[in-house]
């Protein structure tokens, strides 16, 4: 017969008998899908305990008793002693009550020499419950379920970050989403790996938690499986808003009334619980600034230039439209002569800037590049001449990755560009920075000054500027 059946024919509670094997007082049979096929002689086994536990026998005397070692007459006859001394300090209570209450004294003038205070009386359980209740822990479940998903997410933000190169300030809500999906995802694959091998995830590990068969195996690996679809259905609706709010509440609520979980209970599966500790929070706290720590920089490094060391043109290029890319759309791209080419034909952008600058790419005799030149000329067409800042920026770290290694890229990220945002606009200047030497030429005329930009005088004679910027590695 199944636990249900079992259940209904004994009146006990399913954590009793699954505690009853455990102790080795049962021994139901396996079916070739796992569960487990209580036979009669198991049910009348159970009867048998239930009615000695009723009556008070120990649980090792009931093991004697199945083993043979002891006699039930006199097993009988001890309890039946026991029974006749707690009958006779029962009446001793109640004609000591009886006394107190008779004598009229409050609790202040109560002479405990005089009356002796009766042990309070245990209330009984329905149904019939012989196993130690388990560890309220609802909070601890869902802190270190929200653990494990943090740590479920960092493999596809290492996918997003350092392989697709995704800039997440651009594109986080999308990112949220799909970090969201992929945790799931993870969740459906790496947790059963977790309960099948050690009996719990990271996340239980840290609140002390693991989860295991009644008769203290691991969950095979179709338990834990469908143990997992069922929390992140029935427990969490997926996450989906709003409903898994809803299902959380309807699973605390379970919980919270000793029913137990539909995922644990219907598996046959339950909770160990050890008494929690200032560690395990210590623990969490340290594991989840862990994974924000790890995805902050994992987001930082998104943005490293693919190429590092002495760089080609084909090289440089690449950097660069690595830069352009991550930071926006741009309409053009950089090819290795220093000319361009629009990024999609098929699309049309209204760019008031004038377009990309030209640029000069001077390689030496070796073929690796030896300094980039940025040029632009102004005249009386030229209504608005805007300060190059983001184009000088984006040559300064493109070939600056030229002259350091991979870890170079986090002070051309991250200094560099603050180094040329301190400069004046269209202000010439000269500027040292690590093995970098970057030299600003500008010569204006007819112009009326403004920042970023500055607006033609149409009352000047004539209009005409020019702006130079050059970075080569230091001497």
């Amino acid at each position: 017969m199944t636990i249900r059946e079992l259940l209904e024919a004994t009146g006990m509670d399913r954590t009793t008998v699954y505690f009853y094997e455990k102790e080795g007082l049962i021994h139901p049979a396996r079916q070739a899908n796992g569960y487990r096929d209580y036979s009669r002689a198991d049910l009348t086994e159970l009867q048998r305990i239930k009615l000695l536990r009723r009556l008070g026998v120990p649980l090792e005397e009931i093991r004697a008793l199945q083993a043979g070692e002891r006699r039930l007459p006199d097993t009988l006859t001890r309890r039946l002693a026991e029974l006749e001394r707690q009958q006779a300090q029962t009446a001793r209570d109640q004609d000591t009550c009886r006394a107190i209450r008779d004598a009229g004294v409050g609790y202040r003038e109560l002479d405990p020499n005089r009356f002796a205070v009766p042990a309070p009386a245990m209330p009984a359980r329905e149904p019939f419950r012989d196993a130690p209740l388990p560890l309220w822990c609802p909070w601890r479940r869902y802190f270190a379920r929200m653990l494990d998903m943090s740590i479920w997410s960092v493999p596809f933000l290492i996918f997003v970050t350092l392989i697709c190169h995704t800039n997440i300030t651009r594109y986080g809500t999308l990112v949220s989403w799909m970090d969201l999906a992929a945790s799931v995802l993870l969740t459906l694959v790496l947790e059963p790996v977790c309960l099948h091998l050690w009996g719990a995830t990271p996340g239980k590990m840290v609140f002390g938690l693991r989860v295991e068969n009644a008769d203290g195996t691991r969950l095979t690996w179709s338990q834990a499986m469908a143990r997992t679809r069922r929390v992140l259905w029935e427990g969490t609706a997926l996450y989906l808003p709003f409903v898994s709010l809803w299902r959380m509440y309807k699973s605390y609520r379970e919980y919270s009334d000793w029913q137990g979980n539909g995922w644990d209970r219907e598996e046959e599966n339950h909770y160990i619980v050890k008494p929690g500790h200032w560690r395990q929070n210590a623990g969490f706290v340290l594991g989840m600034a862990g994974c924000y720590g790890l995805s902050v920089l994992l987001a930082l490094m998104a943005g490293f230039v693919p190429h590092t060391g002495p760089l080609t043109a084909q090289q440089f290029a690449d950097n660069y439209n690595f830069l352009a890319r991550y930071n926006g759309d741009p309409t053009c791209l950089l090819q290795p002569d220093g000319s361009w080419t629009e990024s999609d034909p098929y699309s049309y952008v209204i760019d008031f800037s004038g377009g990309p600058l030209p640029i000069t790419i001077e390689t030496g005799a070796d073929g690796f590049v030896e300094s980039v030149t940025l040029q632009e000329e102004w005249d009386r067409e030229t209504f608005l001449a805007f300060w190059p800042r983001y184009d000088m920026q984006l040559v300064s770290i493109a070939f600056g990755a030229g002259e350091g290694g991979w870890w170079n890229n986090w002070g051309l990220l991250y200094s560099l560009p603050g180094r040329l945002e301190e400069q004046t606009a269209f202000e010439p200047f000269t500027l040292t920075w690590r093995n970098l030497e970057m030299e600003c030429r500008t010569e204006m005329e007819g112009f009326l000054s403004g920042d970023p930009y500055l607006i033609a005088d149409e009352s000047a004679p004539r209009s005409e500027g020019r702006f130079t910027f050059t970075i080569r590695g230091a001497e």
